[in-house]
């Protein structure tokens, strides 16, 4: 039976050949793009004398190959391959060979034709000598590359980009990074694997880490925090001997229960007489629009309720929607040091604290875990307060009514409160030093913003908004700080700038000692930027290539902000098988080794702290499992290819698949379930179908800006790449996906949300794109993928 089904396979299979590649080919010959070769002609003659002097590399392959494809040569080279095989005569050849009996024959050469063939490798070595020979301006030869055929058409334009800078990067509007490999797959196109597809896992995977730890530990002390503190604070009421002590507790009751109802829980009653400063104070925090809060003590001054709009991930579901509001109500909201009334505020919220053994135990939990997960609190928070009563032995009690002993209590506040808090604005319009219940985190890159605009000229500023280069320079980015100082003349305009940046990156050694995961996530984008490695690639030694690397450190920064928009403090001025086997597809893996061995050993301290915090649920290992593997695999093989090794044909398989393999793998990572056969990105519904997110990372709103704002760093639309790389001695062209970072500032109050900026992509495609990009960016179209030859069904 078995037999009888391969001669039917067989027959069948000759049939096609010798029907479907005629109707493609005719009997007008078949040349491909840029050759000089008529590879159909080949199949009846070839010339053993013919003058091979101005063939080149890509034609004398084909020529020296064509003997063997005459004897129906199944080619592993997919190039080799589909050139053969659009031919009339060699798919019924190679089938003949693979599946009839000529399989036991040798290939077998003349004489002749031995001779030719090595006169074409002499002529072969003689060409690959010259990769980089090439003329003024350039560092590439591109007419050694061997799979140009693979457009429809030479492109002048890339092809002149290609020369000078190794690599050219094409606009495209493409929504995910891994659609570009998936259609490399298709067309047997061979891949760049980019830094850029592994940030954006990494950022898939990290939000949806947190996502899980909120709901999984986090909203539910959450929940049970408000009602434990309340309960403490109506026992203080009860039990308080003076009028200072008794409203202090029933303002505190209010602002749980403000709490409680931005929670939706409705379980906490607003104290008598506070009814309808709690409904007005939750109605200013849903407008979401900055106003005065005779509430909170902000008068005089507007209080930032633009901060409360849900943005990044939160937007997904009601329920995060409320955690985000509850959450930066602990957060931000503020109590004056040098405020009596408020101090007295936090006092009595912070003996709630110190009453609940199980409050305190999940207020340090949460504490703790945001600590290594984001930051430490920048600021005094009312754990802190609770720990210096339990030091200093206050009486509650008689700090409700005892101005000497609270003014002891405030100078000791106010000393720590200067060395906690960092991120300052430059214009203080309210209180300098000030408690929170739960202070948002300092992250580095926040400081570094804070320090670099200008809100002390007047009448008006030198530089209102910073910008995400400031981050890269101050990590000790030479191109970032190159472009900051030359082109983009911030020093010009702003003399004292140069000062102020080398001052910041002074101080990161101290900033990031904390190596939080988040100050993990920036050092691992300092690699992309620059490289300082005698054994990468022709074009990673380059400027342009140095751009390409900040483009995609400050995209995957923005998408880190867009992570912890809720927690982080912001600055201010105030798819198979058959009988023939599947051609190997070479590829390339972008060999930033540092960015790789950052990214691991960042994926292993996630796992570590994940595991101390009993987070670590069978679904959580199984995806960090996967994102591990899979960055182990990137950095091997570009150790292997720094280092000269050769990639085996099963690894260049893995490099061809990645696209599906990186789509199913986020498509694993964003279900709240196990992965349901069937699910395709086409079930994805929302903002999350698009890598364009975006973040608000500074407000401009000093008294010396006239065009105050927010600041925002996003991500857009995802571009191609093409590089022209050296693999196996010989050139071949390849494309990968990179990310298109945006910055642009947005009217005063104005945080925008992904669904929103995904709608003005829709409208202006290229908004925000940073000037400085224009020198790598091609703005030619490219010709589309030679289909015609190239065609894989992607399995």
């Amino acid at each position: 039976m078995t037999n009888k089904i391969a001669r039917l396979f067989h027959g069948l299979a000759v049939a096609l050949a010798m029907v479907l590649p005629a109707t493609a080919c005719g009997a007008d010959g078949f040349v491909p793009v840029g050759s000089r070769i008529d590879v159909e002609a080949l199949g009846s003659h070839i010339d053993t004398s013919m003058d091979i002097s101005g063939l080149s590399l890509q034609d004398l392959r084909i020529l020296r190959n064509a003997f063997a494809a005459r004897q129906g040569y199944c080619f592993t080279d997919y190039a080799l391959r589909a050139v053969f095989g659009h031919t009339s005569w060699y798919d019924s050849l190679m089938y003949e060979r693979v599946v009839g009996e000529a399989g036991e024959k040798p290939i077998t050469y003349t004489k002749d034709e031995l001779a030719f063939i090595d006169r074409i490798k002499a002529r072969e070595a003689e060409l690959k000598a010259q990769n980089y020979k090439c003329g003024p301006g350039e560092r590439v030869n591109v007419g050694n590359i061997v799979n140009g055929f693979q457009l429809e058409e030479v492109s002048e334009p890339l092809y002149r980009r290609l020369a000078r800078d190794g690599f050219a990067i094409v606009p495209r509007q493409n929504i995910q990074l891994f659609h570009c490999y998936e259609n490399n797959d298709y067309h047997d196109f061979p891949s760049f694997i980019t830094t850029d597809l592994h940030l954006q896992l990494m950022h898939i995977y990290y939000s949806k880490l947190m996502q899980e730890i909120e709901a999984g530990g986090l909203a539910v002390r959450l929940g049970g925090l408000s009602r434990q503190l309340y309960a403490r604070l109506e026992q203080s009421l009860a039990q308080s001997t003076s009028d200072n002590g008794r409203e202090t507790a029933r303002w505190c009751m209010a602002w749980l229960a403000v709490y409680d109802r931005l929670w939706g829980l409705d379980q906490l009653q607003a104290p008598a007489g506070y009814e309808q400063a709690v409904a007005d104070e939750v109605g200013r925090v849903m407008l979401a629009a900055d106003a005065e809060s005779p509430f909170l003590g902000q008068t005089g001054v507007k209080f930032m309720y633009s901060l409360f709009r849900p943005r990044g991930y939160y937007t997904a579901s009601e329920l995060q929607q409320k955690y985000f509001r509850s959450m930066m109500w602990l957060q931000s909201t503020p109590f004056c040091i040098d405020d009596k009334v408020q101090l007295r505020r936090a006092v009595r919220l912070a003996d709630a604290v110190n009453g609940s053994t199980r409050a305190r135990g999940s207020l340090m939990f949460i504490d703790n875990l945001l600590t290594f997960m984001v930051g430490r609190p920048d600021g005094l928070s009312v754990l802190a307060l609770a720990d210096e009563l339990k030091r200093g032995k206050y009486n509650t009690g008689r700090l409700m009514s005892d101005d000497a002993l609270l003014a002891r209590l405030q100078r000791s506040l106010l000393a720590k409160s200067r060395a906690a808090a960092r991120i300052r604005p430059k214009e203080q319009l309210s209180c300098a030093e000030k408690i929170c219940f739960l202070p948002q985190r300092y992250v580095f890159d926040s400081e570094v913003l804070q320090e670099l605009v200008d809100v002390e000229t007047s009448p008006q500023t030198l530089r209102a908004y910073p910008s995400g280069l400031d981050v890269m320079a101050a990590l000790g980015s030479e191109a970032a700080r190159g472009i900051l100082t030359g082109e983009l003349g911030v020093a010009d305009r702003w003399p004292e700038y140069t000062a102020r940046l080398d001052s910041v990156a002074a101080m990161m050694p101290e900033l990031t000692r904390d190596s939080t995961l988040s100050d993990l996530r920036l050092e691992a984008f300092g690699a992309l930027a620059d490289m300082d490695d005698d054994r990468l690639p022709y074009f990673m030694r380059t400027p342009q290539w140095a751009r390409k690397g900040l483009n995609a450190a400050l995209a995957a920064w923005a998408e880190t902000r867009h992570d912890i928009t809720l927690y982080a403090k912001q600055p201010m001025a105030a798819e198979c098988g058959g009988a023939i086997p599947d051609p190997v597809v070479v590829g390339y893996v972008e060999p930033n080794v540092a960015y790789w061995g950052k990214a691991l050993e960042l994926i292993r301290r996630i796992r570590a702290v994940v595991d101390y915090y009993g987070f670590m649920t069978p679904r959580i290992k199984s995806i960090t499992d996967q994102v591990e593997e899979q960055t182990d695999f990137l950095l091997r093989i570009a150790q292997k290819e720094i280092e000269g090794r050769s990639v085996t044909a099963e690894e260049f398989k893995s490099i061809e698949k990645l696209g599906s393999t990186y789509e199913w793998l986020t498509l694993d990572i964003m279900k709240d379930k196990a992965r349901q056969d069937g699910m395709s990105w086409e079930d994805v519904q929302g903002p999350d179908r698009s890598v364009a997110v975006v973040a608000d990372v500074y407000t401009s709103n000093g008294s010396n800006n006239p065009d105050k704002g927010v600041l925002h760093a996003a991500t857009g639309y995802v571009d191609d790449i093409y590089v022209v790389v050296e693999i196996n001695g010989m050139l071949h062209l390849t494309r990968g996906a990179v990310f298109s970072y945006r910055e642009f500032p947005m009217p005063l109050g104005t945080r925008l949300t992904d669904a929103e900026w995904q709608q003005i992509l829709e409208r202006e495609p290229r908004k925000g794109v940073p000037s400085w990009m224009d020198g790598i960016i091609l703005a030619d179209p490219v010709p589309a993928d030679n289909e015609l030859i190239f065609y894989s069904s992607g399995c």
